[in-house]
């Protein structure tokens, strides 16, 4: 019986389309009459849209997600797919050549049979910053057999990465980091090795490679650029020649705490190029420590929990390029380094967690450009110099668990977001300024010795406090005026001999956890 009558045909065509899309990878994928419109909208339709597929994310190296919107939802099926917001085509062929989907809302799993894998001509594809459910990552992506550039991260891809990845053999960039523990097996790691030879950036953050060999990373190639393995489970003694890797400008090893590095040859280290390096929470000798301070291309450095002991090495002030110095939760002594105090082009230092001794320095020239001073937990002492305050950008300032005596000075800026003081010896009065920083969440002067009334004019500014603490100093309560902190969810006030219960608490509607202990609080 044939299908006579048009509403047949279309029947017919629904029911063979739909058999079609439900073959297996090895036929469906020799169907090349779908066009790579078709394709993209089928691809489109298999997943659902959710903004919780994309969540911000940001790492020491890594900002994902911050403006994540859906850009399929834009694509309509009577326009032409070149023009659609995410995809790329060749101007002569009108191949598709690129697709950027990341931070697009993706929600679902990827199967083998997807028409995904109808877009033979790809060179770029970016799915990173969707959530596909832990799908595994199909053998079908060796396909790609044009691709340069291939991003999976962030995308909740699980399972063993595949031995096909190993095919595309024109890859410059592979990104599969910050996915759900993916296992990279022996094998298919040594074909990455032998096949992958034009890569410039392998990124495997928080992939386990726990089989993996680590000398076996100087085999990978010589024009390697980016090499990021932050949290990979690599065990066992890396050679210590790895910082030679000829191109090499970001090496990212962080958090491999069974990985052993050994000692270091005498070397040109003025010669390695290396901008980016996180050594954080592996142990090394210490004389790595000052020939690092030869590095004069460091813009970012990370050698936090490394048990470092003895003084900061002063040669680190030689990197005038540095941005961001890490070397948090160590066990360094003696006096702060003054040559730190000095680096121009600083925005974050982390010294905080140590066992550093004596004052801040009376001078500092250029931190112009200083946004985050991390310095609790140590034995600093004396007052806080005038610099402090007059620092133009400070977004965060940590120096809580010293000896600072004395009084805290007037801010110059309104930037300030996280402010903890806590626990020094400090007195005085709370400067007026701190009414300034609108966008201030964290504020935390506990267990000093200031004087302080919580009033209209001190605080009523801070509509984004979150987090407030001026426990076990000397406060005031002045119920004459009421006021919102719209945002705050934690006040803690213990131990600040008030003697009235604060009326603007009944309308905090935002507050979670409120602590009033160890007051003369009566009635």
């Amino acid at each position: 019986m044939g299908c006579l009558g048009w509403k047949y045909q279309l029947f017919c065509l629904v029911v063979l389309l739909s058999f079609l899309f439900h073959l297996p990878s090895s036929f469906s994928s020799s169907l090349s009459s779908i066009s790579p419109c078709s394709a993209l909208l089928h691809f489109n339709s298999s997943l659902s849209l959710h903004r919780s597929a994309s969540p911000s994310y940001y790492a020491s190296r890594i900002q994902m997600c911050d403006n994540s919107y859906p850009k399929t939802a834009s694509w309509k099926e009577d326009k032409e797919c070149c023009s659609w917001d995410g995809v790329e085509c060749d101007q002569t062929t009108r191949h598709v050549i690129g697709l950027d989907l990341s931070c697009s809302w993706l929600n679902g799993p990827i199967h083998s049979n997807s028409t995904l894998f109808f877009l033979p001509h790809l060179r770029t594809l970016n799915l990173a910053g969707n959530c596909f459910n832990e799908s595994l990552i199909s053998p079908e992506f060796g396909k790609f057999k044009t691709l340069t550039h291939l991003n999976l991260s962030y995308s909740c891809f699980s399972g063993k990465i595949p031995n096909e990845i190993s095919h595309l053999s024109s890859l410059v960039s592979l990104d599969l980091s910050l996915n759900d523990e993916l296992l990279i097996e022996t094998p298919v790691w040594k074909r990455v090795i032998h096949n992958l030879t034009q890569l410039r950036e392998l990124l495997l953050d928080w992939s386990d490679m726990s089989s993996i060999r680590p000398n076996s990373l100087m085999n990978l190639s010589s024009s390697l650029t980016t090499l990021s393995l932050h949290h990979c489970y690599l065990q066992g003694k890396l050679e210590n020649n790895f910082l030679y890797l000829p191109s090499i400008q970001t090496l990212d090893l962080g958090f491999n705490d069974n990985l052993d590095l050994g000692s270091f040859p005498k070397h040109n280290w003025s010669s390695i190029s290396l901008k980016f390096l996180d050594l954080s929470w592996i142990r090394f000798s210490r004389e790595l420590l000052d020939f690092i301070g030869n590095m004069k291309s460091l813009e970012h450095l990370n050698l936090a929990n490394c048990n470092l002991t003895g003084s900061i090495s002063t040669s680190l002030g030689n990197l005038t390029k540095l941005t961001i110095l890490d070397l948090s939760y160590n066990n360094f002594s003696g006096l702060l380094p003054l040559s730190l105090f000095h680096l121009p082009n600083l925005s974050s230092l982390y010294l905080d967690n140590n066992q550093l001794i004596g004052p801040l320095p009376n001078h500092e020239s250029g931190l112009l450009n200083l946004k985050d001073l991390y310095l609790s937990s140590n034995f600093l002492n004396g007052t806080l110099p005038s610099w402090l305050f007059n620092l133009p950008s400070l977004v965060t300032l940590n120096l809580d668990g010293n000896q600072f005596i004395g009084e805290i000075g007037e801010f110059k800026s309104n930037s300030l977001e996280h402010l903890d003081l806590g626990y020094n010896k400090l007195q005085g009065f709370i400067p007026r300024s701190i009414s300034r920083f609108v966008n201030l969440t964290y504020l935390s002067l506990t267990s000093n010795n200031f004087i302080t009334m919580l009033e209209l004019d001190m605080f009523s500014k801070l509509k984004n406090l979150d987090y407030l603490d001026l426990s076990n100093n000397l406060v005031s309560i002045n119920n004459n005026v009421t006021y919102t902190l719209p945002k705050l969810s934690s006040l803690i006030l213990s131990s600040c001999n008030i003697s009235e219960f604060p009326i603007f608490l009944k309308i905090a509607a935002t507050l979670q956890f409120l602590d009033l202990s160890k007051n003369r609080i009566y009635g």
